[in-house]
């Protein structure tokens, strides 16, 4: 889309400048007139839900990369841990275990991640239910409530396959 510029009245071009923003700028090299926008902005609500996920899963992936693979096999290895011993599993627990055991948890999207790869491999399910966080650091924003599917299963070999692209 261009138009014109608020500035000096000549062209604009529209071009990407990040995932989900786009940069408006004059084409008169002088002017120098540039504004960047949300690109999901009066987009069909079922695009802004896409894009978001899509950034959710972007934001998992690039902090499991970050952490490493030591500490994704930590966190993969201590949420199993947890869904044999239980019924349902919240991501406080899973942090409350990595503490108990030493290993920070130093980005909240790696935990989406540890969960995300869990549901993947068929070892948890989503509950569809939540509830408010009891860490003081997540304000009580609402966590998932995730059912394990391997509860009481002791010898069960690790659920979480090997993944390449996090070492």
């Amino acid at each position: 889309m261009s138009g014109a510029c608020t500035l000096c009245g000549s062209p604009t071009t529209e071009q990407q400048a990040g995932l989900f923003q786009v940069q408006r700028r004059c084409t008169k090299p002088t002017c120098g007139w540039t504004v960047t926008r949300d690109a999901r902005a009066g987009a069909p609500p079922a695009v802004q839900v896409a894009a978001g996920k899509a950034a959710r899963d972007d934001g998992r992936q690039r902090a499991s990369r970050a952490a490493g693979g030591t500490w994704n096999h930590q966190a993969d290895a201590a949420l199993l841990r947890l869904a044999r011993a239980r019924s349902t599993v919240t991501p406080d627990d899973l942090r409350a275990e990595l503490e108990r055991t030493g290993t920070h948890v130093w980005r909240p999207n790696a935990v989406g991640a540890v969960f995300s790869r869990a549901r993947d491999a068929g070892t948890l399910a989503d509950t569809g239910r939540s509830r408010p966080s009891g860490r003081a650091a997540a304000r009580r924003r609402k966590v998932t409530i995730w059912r394990s599917l391997v509860q009481g299963a002791s010898q069960q070999p690790l659920l979480i396959p090997e993944r390449a692209d996090l070492d």
